[in-house]
This record gives structure tokens, sequence and C-alpha cells, in this order.
């Protein structure tokens, strides 16, 4: 069975097979940055010519779902964070509190103490000079602040 691993190349300009493996497909590209699925090697950041690099852009956040406890926003990059400094969560208009954050891969996960369920509205904001959400990255870059945006409420 192929293991299958996320690479981010930067494109300057020429076509390249980041590392020397095969490229299954692109599956996604961000202005100059496209996101490539191999069938092995490790996920690394690099040049056109297959260098490691850090990357120099902010995380970009794809999406924010809410299920049961947890409300997750998705980013593009993998992700830290330290605490829930810099984060509002309203349920039904009402501010949750918030009992925990950890991050994994390019999820930030934020639990709150009361479920949310079904049908209710959940609404995410993040302000970035309080907080500390970041790319997990050498030179980590600082993820925006964003202003209430409704999360996808997958509850069941």
């Amino acid at each position: 069975m192929a293991q299958f691993f996320n690479v981010f190349v930067k494109i300057t300009g020429q076509a390249f097979i980041p590392m020397g493996l095969p490229v299954d497909y692109v599956w996604e590209v961000n202005d100059v940055v496209a996101r490539y699925v191999v069938n092995n090697g490790d996920a690394v950041y690099c040049d056109s010519a297959g260098v490691p690099i850090v990357p120099p852009w902010p995380p970009t956040i794809q999406g924010i779902i809410a299920d049961g406890v947890t409300v997750t926003l998705d980013y593009d990059l993998d992700m830290l964070i330290d605490s829930q400094l810099g984060l509002t969560i309203l349920v039904d208009e009402v501010e949750a509190t918030i009992s925990g954050v950890a991050a994994t891969d390019s999820n930030v996960d934020i639990t709150v103490s009361a479920a949310i369920t079904a049908g209710q509205v959940v609404e995410v904001a993040y302000n970035s000079g309080a907080g500390n959400i970041r790319s997990d990255a050498t030179a980590p870059a600082d993820a925006a602040s964003f202003n209430s945006t409704v999360a996808s409420n997958v509850t069941t």
C-alpha cells in the first residue's frame, strides 16, 4: 500500500518534481504555493530545485467546523497554539467557555465546556494581537485575525 504525504512547494516559474519523487496530482494551488501528494517521502517545504525552505507565508484559514464539544479551525499549514487567548466562540449568541486548545497537523481544535447541539449557530472570532495561533515552522508565521465567522455545525 502506498503512503501519502503532503509536500508544499513554492513555484518559481518552471515545472519540476519535488525531491525527484513522482507527483500523483496537484491537490490545491493558491497563488505561488502548490500542495502535491506524492507516493513516498517526507512532508517538507522546498524551492524549485527541491531544496527545503522555511515557509515565508502566513497560514490561511480554510474552514471552521463545530462538532459536539470541539470547534476546529482548519488551516493550510501545520499549526501551533499554546493558549486560548484571542479566541472567542459564541453559541447562539452566548459566549462559550473554552476549556482547552490543541493543534494537530493543520487543525487547531478548541474544546468548549458545553456541547454544541445540531442547529445551533456557532460563531468564531480570533484576535491575533492577543492570541498565539501560528504555523509550525522553523520561523513561525502568525495566523491573521478574523472577525466573527459562522462555523459549519456538523453535530448530529
